[in-house]
C-alpha cells in the first residue's frame, strides 16, 4: 500500500512538472505587446505592464483557469481578486453565461497569427490582382498631388498602395462601409484593442504589421509608415528629416503633404474602396465561419476580431507587392513623410 502511494505522488509530482505549471510557464516566457486603434482622447485607464494584467488576459485566453492563475502566482484571493476587477471595470475581461472569465480584447500569439494569415491567403491573392489592375489609375491620380510630383513612384510605392489604398487613408472606410459599427466601448473610451506576441529580440512590429507613426510640432506632423518604424537607424533618419525640414524645407526628398494634397489622397482611397468593399464582401460568410469556429467567437465581437484580421491581411497584400517588385521598399524599411497643418 505505501508503495502504491509513494508510486501516486510521484506521478503527481511529474504532472504538475509537465502538466499545467510547464505550460503556464511557457505562455509567460512570451512577450505580448498591446496595440490599439483609436483617435482622439480614446486610450486605456490602466498600464497593463503593471501588476501582471498581460498574463491574466493572456493566460486566460490560453484556457488556463483563474484559480490556477491565482495558485501559480501565490496570490491571495482579495489580490486577485482586486486585479481581475480593474480589468473587468476596464471592458478588457468579461464573464460569459456560465460566469467563467474570458478576454474581451483580442489576443494572439504567433502560432494563431499563421493560421489567421493561411486562411486569408486567398483573399490576399484577389486583392494582388486588384490592385494591380487599378495601378494605371493609381499612377495617374498621384501626378496630380503636388506632394508627390517630383518623386519617383517607386520610391513612393510603399506609402502610395500600401498606407494610402488599404490603411490609413482606407481604414474608417472599411470600419464605416464593412462592418459599420462603432469601436468598442471601454470605460467610457472607444478604441480596438489587442495583446499580440512579439518576439523578444525583434525590433520590428508584431507579425510584421505595416502601421504609421506620427511626432507632431506645431505646423506638421512627422510622419513614418512601415514595420521597423522603431530601429535605431529609422528613429535617427526621422530626427534628420525633421530637422532639415525646419530648416531647410526646399531639401527634403520625402512626400510634403498640405491639406489639398490630403484631400486629393483621400480621393484616391475612396476611389479603390469599392473594389475593396468587393472583396470583403464577396469573403464575409468564409470569414464569419472562420470567427465562429475560432475561440475569439467566446471572447470578442466579429467587429474587434475582423479589425486585427484586417491588419494581417493587408500586411499580407503588402508583402505580396514586394515580392512581385510593384512595391521597392525603401532602404529604411520604412516610408517617411510630412502632414502639414492647415
Amino acid at each position: 500500500m505505501k508503495k502504491a502511494i509513494s508510486t501516486l505522488l510521484l506521478l503527481f509530482s511529474f504532472g504538475c512538472l509537465f502538466g499545467q505549471t510547464v505550460s503556464i510557464e511557457k505562455i509567460l516566457s512570451e512577450s505580448y505587446e498591446f496595440k490599439m486603434i483609436s483617435k482622439g482622447n480614446n486610450f486605456p485607464n490602466l498600464n497593463l505592464r503593471k501588476d501582471s494584467l498581460t498574463s491574466i488576459v493572456v493566460l486566460l485566453h490560453n484556457n488556463i483557469s483563474i484559480n490556477e492563475i491565482q495558485a501559480y502566482f501565490g496570490w491571495q484571493k482579495e489580490h486577485i481578486e482586486k486585479k481581475v476587477n480593474k480589468l473587468i471595470q476596464s471592458n478588457f475581461l468579461k464573464k460569459d453565461s456560465l460566469g467563467n472569465l474570458k478576454p474581451n480584447v483580442f489576443v494572439c500569439s504567433m502560432e494563431e497569427e499563421k493560421k489567421l494569415k493561411n486562411q486569408l491567403e486567398k483573399m490576399t491573392l484577389e486583392t494582388v490582382v486588384e490592385i494591380k489592375k487599378q495601378l494605371p489609375t493609381v499612377k495617374a491620380a498621384i501626378k496630380d498631388i503636388k506632394g508627390f510630383k517630383y518623386l519617383n513612384f517607386n520610391d513612393i510605392s510603399l506609402l502610395v498602395l500600401s498606407d494610402i489604398l488599404l490603411d490609413n487613408w482606407q481604414i474608417e472606410n472599411v470600419e464605416n462601409d464593412f462592418l459599420r459599427s462603432n469601436r468598442p466601448e471601454r470605460h467610457g473610451k472607444y478604441y480596438y484593442a489587442a495583446l499580440v506576441e512579439k518576439e523578444k529580440a525583434n525590433l520590428g512590429e508584431a507579425f510584421g504589421i505595416y502601421g504609421n507613426q506620427y511626432e507632431d510640432t506645431l505646423n506638421f506632423s512627422m510622419c513614418r509608415y512601415g514595420n521597423a518604424r522603431y530601429t535605431k537607424e529609422v528613429i535617427e533618419e526621422n530626427k534628420k528629416i525633421k530637422i532639415m525640414f525646419c530648416k531647410t524645407p526646399k531639401e527634403v526628398k520625402y512626400p510634403v503633404i498640405d491639406t489639398l494634397d490630403n484631400k486629393k489622397i483621400q480621393q484616391i482611397a475612396d476611389s479603390f474602396k469599392p473594389n475593396l468593399l468587393s472583396i470583403l464582401s464577396k469573403n464575409k460568410t468564409y470569414l464569419l465561419e472562420n470567427y465562429n469556429k475560432s475561440i475569439y467567437s467566446k471572447e470578442v465581437s466579429f467587429e474587434e476580431y475582423f479589425i486585427w484580421l484586417y491588419h494581417i491581411y493587408y500586411t499580407a497584400v503588402t508583402n505580396e507587392l514586394i515580392k512581385e517588385k510593384l512595391i521597392t521598399l525603401p532602404k529604411e524599411r520604412v516610408a517617411f513623410y510630412i502632414l502639414l497643418k492647415s
